[in-house]
């Protein structure tokens, strides 16, 4: 509630002279996205926001600090409809303002990018200007800059740096090879015991077709490509899908671990589904591919629960490992990337859903949603699903990278 964190602060700035500090109001982008960007009830929240900020100026005036004070007020997007997230200058572009005793009044602050042609100051900048404001260095690695035209007497000559992302996991580039038999003595049962349920390699290795290699039907579902994975053979599904038909979990905890490769999406269409996702609150869960992350759907018929777990930073360069680990008894939901535990997110099932089946329509599908029929095919290589009885300890992550060659 932004008024109750206003009066909080107001309350904090009583008592306290802060180096530094954070605001960040929430009811802007709530209303955007109920009632739409740019609607009348949208700009009206807006008003109260300024309102709001007024008081917090008004404070610092109050108790003489705004003349050493720089004052900025920016937003981190804008929207279209009732969403964000995509590239058009609507929600691109965001307003920047800046107050104190050497900020150039009414400026038009500009930046070197990386082309060495004078643009306008990014959003990023503002890293870059709240430490030139306490005279602090920041790391010749950061592509923020303090723009022209926004400090009296400074001209940033230098042009902004590009980005360098590196490859974060080595995996990310793994070649194929061929996985380990199951007589081997390093094979999945050799790592997770009986707790594998199912694990569908895609490699064809007994029958030529697509089979769990614990024995349970799988049902090819229209036109499924295969190719390289990270262990012998991987899918691409296009319009297709794989579906493990006897699967439900119902009210027990469990875990399905897979590899995915993709460049990328601008929807969300479904990974791993037992539900009909034409609407969130169809009973059953789903993992759906978006843009910068991965959906966790749950629903009951009437309630829904979405969670959304960030995509590591280089997820388009290769080969990433996802698993979910759902522990009933906890009433949590367990997500990780490539067996990193800074990745580890565990969030609380819902009131409503803490008790609810986990049970869809019937099977598990890779690629599409429950209904096999979804209406966004999946631009993702899929390969080595496993499901696992339990919820999964960070032991047995650890034991599972293993499996695939990778140290933790």
């Amino acid at each position: 509630n932004d008024a109750d964190l206003t009066a909080k602060i107001i309350d904090y700035l009583d008592a306290n002279d802060p180096k530094l500090l954070f605001v960040q109001f929430d009811e802007v982008d709530a209303a955007g996205h109920e009632h739409a960007y740019g609607n009348g009830r949208h700009i009206a929240q807006i008003e109260k926001s300024d309102e709001y900020i007024g008081q917090i100026f008004n404070k610092l005036d109050e108790k003489g600090l705004l003349k050493n004070t720089l004052f900025i007020v920016t937003s981190d997007h804008g929207g279209t409809g009732k969403s964000h997230g995509g590239d058009n200058d609507r929600e691109m572009n965001v307003m920047f303002a800046a107050a104190g005793k050497t900020v150039v009044a009414g400026g038009d602050p500009e930046s070197i990018d990386e082309n060495g042609e004078m643009d306008d100051m990014q959003i990023r900048d503002t890293a870059a200007v709240v430490l030139h404001a306490f005279g602090l260095s920041f790391p010749e690695e950061w592509t923020s800059v303090v723009p022209n035209d926004l400090f009296e007497g400074v001209t940033t000559t230098a042009a902004r740096k590009v980005a360098d992302i590196p490859v974060i996991n080595a995996h990310r580039t793994h070649q194929t090879v061929d996985a380990p038999r199951p007589d081997s003595g390093k094979y999945i049962t050799d790592v997770l015991g009986d707790r594998v349920i199912s694990y569908i390699t895609f490699d064809g290795i007994w029958t030529g077709d697509v089979v769990d290699a614990m024995g349970h039907p799988v049902s090819e579902v229209g036109e499924i490509l295969i190719t390289d994975g990270f262990y012998g053979s991987a899918i691409q599904t296009n319009n297709g899908c794989v579906v493990l038909d006897d699967f439900m979990p119902g009210t027990s905890s469990f875990s399905v671990a897979y590899w995915f490769k993709t460049t990328g999406t601008d929807s969300d269409p479904c990974m791993i589904s037992n539900k009909d996702w034409s609407n969130g609150s169809n009973p059953g869960f789903l993992l759906a591919l978006r843009d910068s992350n991965i959906r966790f759907n749950l629903g009951d018929g009437e309630n829904r629960m979405d969670e959304d777990f960030d995509l590591p930073i280089d997820y388009t360069e290769g080969w990433v490992h996802v698993i979910l680990s759902v522990d009933r008894d906890a009433g949590t939901v367990t997500f990780c990337y490539d067996f990193d535990d800074y990745t580890c997110v565990t969030v609380e099932l819902t009131e409503e859903l803490a008790a609810c089946t986990f049970d869809g329509m019937s099977g598990l599908v890779i690629g599409q949603d429950g209904t096999t029929a979804y209406n966004e095919p999946l631009p993702a290589t899929i390969d080595d699903v496993i499901v696992i009885d339990g919820a999964l300890t960070w032991e047995d992550m650890v034991a599972l990278a293993g499996y695939y060659g990778i140290e933790r």
